[in-house]
């Protein structure tokens, strides 16, 4: 039984009696089972961002047609995102799924001003040879990257104790 730090001392017949209520405290770590969304949402969005990475072997001068792959694949994920939203309790904190969903729409944003920048400057002659390379390790980057979301999502442990860990 511990004391309430934010409670009033209660006062009975003009004298004060302790220091507040007191409550029973209990802690109980929760594992919530997530077997859909392991099993069908974080897949998914894996291969939406490898569909996104895939658009960068068009050539540099198809910008256009790299960029609506990339954004239709992030309205894809948004979509998502808005669905999976809905259906995720309300927290203070960003649950797992959350920050999942965040860093492969990042990435998607990355491949596509990735791809703005090659088409940029891939006309200039410093940068033609260069751009190539820039498109290789950049897929090479968003495949280490969707494979370390999924690697971390479904073997690395994720709660708001970890989180305060880090922060201090």
């Amino acid at each position: 039984i511990v004391p309430l730090g934010f409670a009033q001392s209660r006062v009975y017949g003009g004298t004060s009696e302790g220091c507040g209520d007191t409550c029973l405290q209990v802690k109980l770590r929760v594992r919530r089972d997530s077997g859909y969304y392991d099993q069908n949402i974080v897949p998914l969005l894996a291969f939406l961002n490898l569909v996104g990475t895939s658009a960068l072997g068009l050539n540099r001068s198809e910008f256009g047609n790299r960029s609506q792959i990339i954004i239709a694949t992030a309205f894809v994920e948004i979509g998502i995102r808005l669905s999976v939203d809905s259906k995720l309790p309300m927290v203070g904190y960003q649950i797992k799924l959350q920050w999942i969903l965040n860093n492969f729409f990042y990435n998607l944003l990355m491949l596509n001003l990735e791809s703005s920048f090659v088409y940029v400057n891939g006309e200039r002659q410093r940068w033609k040879a260069l751009s190539s390379w820039i498109d290789i390790v950049t897929v090479a980057l968003s495949i280490l990257h969707t494979a370390f979301i999924c690697l971390e999502y479904y073997f690395v442990s994720y709660s708001k104790d970890r989180i305060k860990t880090k922060q201090r």
